[in-house]
Parts: C-alpha cells; structure tokens; sequence
C-alpha cells in the first residue's frame, strides 16, 4: 500500500513539476506585434460623425431631366348624391327585396326610403314599422358614424338587411 500512495505522490509531483516548467517557458518568450498605421483606431476625443450630403439621382439619357414634385394624396370626398342599396332577406314564409334608398349631402343621410313589394302581409308590416322607426334615427348623421341597429321598430330581418346597406354604402365612400 505504501508503493500507491508514493506512486500517486510521485506523479502529482511530477505533475506539478511539468505545469511549472510550461508556465515560465511562457512568460519568458517574447511576443511582438507590429501595428500598420492603417490599423490604429484614434482615441475616442478625436472620432468625428460622418458628413454626408443629399445624393441626387443621375441620369444616364442625354434628355434634360425633369423634376417632380411629391404626390399628395387628396383626401377623400364626402359622398353626395342619392345611393340605392338593395339587399334580399330571408324571413319564414318567403325571401324579400328590399331597396333602401340614401339621400346624401356632404357625407350626411339627408333623407331615407325603402322600396320593396313584399311577398307576405305580415313582411310589409314590419318593413313599414321599420321605416317609422329608422328615420328620424339616421337622417342628419353622417354615414361614416352610422352604426348597426339591433331590432328597430320590431323588425329584426329589416334591420339586419338595413344594417348591409349601411355596409354596401360605406364601402363606396
């Protein structure tokens, strides 16, 4: 047992020998650099920010050129005029035509009506409710804060098919 741990003694030794022998062969060799002058970096007192100047396009035909000037785009008109919107609906007994008919003045619903012929009695009842009821709702306001209405008058087909309308017409403005 006393040969292992001389052994073991031995090569930790021996070790410890060669790392320092390695590491005195490398603090006594001598390193040299050259530095390029195009190399040195100056000092952070002297680094300047780039100038650039506007660069203008160059033109390679033998024409004069001409310059344009930025497009801008116009911002949209307010519709005016009188829109037909028609929308089909389907209700229990048949499916309905109706047309709604927009009088517009500078983005505004300055009138309102509704054509149709309705199949059913019981449809043109509440197609005329609605009418009642959705007028003085929309007339004066602008298309553009025309919401969805939610069962005007008691006529929830009629107004769901009012409510396509009012998107078919936005879409044009």
């Amino acid at each position: 047992m006393h040969r292992k741990i001389s052994g073991v003694r031995f090569t930790v030794s021996f070790l410890a020998l060669l790392l320092v022998v390695f590491l005195s062969a490398c603090s006594s060799a001598k390193v040299t650099t050259k530095v390029r002058p195009s190399s040195i970096v100056p000092s952070a007192s002297t680094i300047t920010a780039p100038v650039t100047a506007p660069v203008s396009p160059v033109s390679t035909n033998t024409t004069t050129p001409t310059t344009t000037k930025p497009t801008t785009t116009p911002a949209p008109k307010a519709l005016t005029g009188t829109f037909h919107e028609r929308v089909s609906y389907q209700t229990p007994e048949s499916i309905e035509d109706v047309d709604f008919v927009f009088a517009v003045s500078s983005g505004s619903v300055t009138n309102l009506t509704l054509s149709s012929t309705p199949s059913e009695r019981q449809s043109g009842k509440y197609q005329s409710r609605f009418m009642d009821a959705i007028t003085n709702q929309v007339v004066g306001m602008k298309i553009s804060d025309l919401g969805t209405f939610d069962r005007v008058g008691g006529a929830s087909l009629t107004t769901d098919a009012f409510n396509q309308a009012v998107a078919q017409l936005k879409a044009q403005s």
